[in-house]
């Protein structure tokens, strides 16, 4: 079995490489640049420049031939490939994906959309990854991975909901535009879409209010899985980190940046958090 995934999983190299993991990167227009998504950027200078131009970044998904190719690849050397996706609701990536699985009878594809972006997809798989190491049947790892994608709560805050709005992805978070200065927009994604949580007025009430999201889920369960993610807001998500300490059942699977075409989409200096319960 091989695990497939998309840029937008944001995993760190280093995971990438341990878990054999092959990325199909999406791309990111900026002015008349063009770069591939995890390839050919570093995310501090691209998190600088955005903060520090009028340009306004777009993004394109693999197109289906990409992904062909990926499969075709992969098959001379796996018999059962394992392909999950950024939510089918915020990029054409899955469709992209699809097609391309119907250009390929002869090819056993498991093509899974995960409802989720950034982190909370790398974590999805990251857990399929270790399954697979651990010599799981493919009913087992996609068993796994459904359970994972159902129980997932992904909360996250931007510093403008602009990137948002311009990118089309504001979804129902929409009311929250227009908020007055100072208010922190506490937002989830959910079944694959944006939608609102809370106006929070400060940093410190909203990081309040994420670690009592996490407590509260935290309870009566042996543990729970977490992710933290930031688009170059390491002080914010360090300040969280410190205090989700105190929690005494979480389990860290990762910490990193949020990757070019997801911060194109909800702007420099947002953070966000991802888990799900272990029972």
């Amino acid at each position: 079995m091989k695990i497939i995934t998309d840029s937008t999983a944001d995993l760190p190299p280093e995971l990438v490489e341990k878990y054999d993991i092959e990325i199909v990167p999406l791309k990111i227009h900026l002015g008349e640049e063009t770069y591939r998504d995890y390839f050919d950027i570093n995310l501090d200078e691209f998190y600088h420049r955005l903060r520090t131009t009028d340009l306004f970044p777009t993004t394109t998904q693999p197109s289906p031939q990409e992904f062909v190719e990926t499969y075709r690849k992969l098959s001379l050397e796996d018999d059962c490939l394992i392909s999950i996706h950024l939510s089918s609701k915020l990029s054409g990536t899955y469709q992209s994906a699809m097609v391309a699985t119907q250009q390929l009878p002869g090819v056993k594809i498991h093509l899974i959309d995960s409802q989720q972006a950034s982190l909370a997809l790398g974590m999805t798989v990251i857990a399929a990854a270790k399954a697979i190491e651990e010599k799981k049947e493919v009913d087992e790892v996609l068993s796994l991975i459904n359970d994972i994608i159902t129980q997932t709560k992904i909360y996250f805050s931007v510093d403008s909901l602009e990137y948002l709005r311009r990118g089309g992805r504001i979804g129902k978070a929409q009311s929250l535009l227009g908020a007055i200065l100072k208010i922190k927009p506490l937002l989830a994604l959910q079944n694959g879409e944006v939608v609102p949580v809370e106006k929070l007025r400060g940093q410190q009430r909203l990081i309040r209010r994420i670690v009592q999201l996490v407590q509260d889920e935290a309870i009566n369960i042996r543990a729970l899985r977490v992710c933290l993610m930031h688009a170059g807001n390491e002080e914010l998500l360090s300040i969280l980190a410190r205090q989700l300490e105190e929690i005494a059942n979480l389990e860290l699977v990762c910490a990193g940046k949020i990757g070019g075409v997801i911060t194109s989409h909800i702007g420099p200096g947002a953070i966000g958090i991802s888990y799900y319960p272990v029972v």
